[in-house]
């Protein structure tokens, strides 16, 4: 699943996860990313990797569906 427009992506991430889609809030403690943890992050990469792919968005949170963002 890709998209070919920002609209296409935002309409998507309204409609929430699926097993194509997964989003994910950022989280820092200082400089570091405390949240998704690594381990969590690397497990649904490797589940998208091992079906039939899939969009992997950070910086949404998926409960509220808001664009939180990463900090530069």
């Amino acid at each position: 699943m890709m998209f070919d427009t920002d609209r296409e992506l935002l309409k998507q991430i309204l409609l929430g996860e699926d097993s194509s889609l997964a989003l994910k809030d950022a989280r820092f403690n200082g400089n570091s990313v405390s949240s998704p943890n690594n381990r969590s992050m690397a497990d649904e990469l490797a589940a998208m990797g091992n079906s039939f792919g899939g969009v992997f968005v950070l910086g949404v949170d998926g409960k509220s569906k808001m664009i939180t963002g990463i900090l530069l």
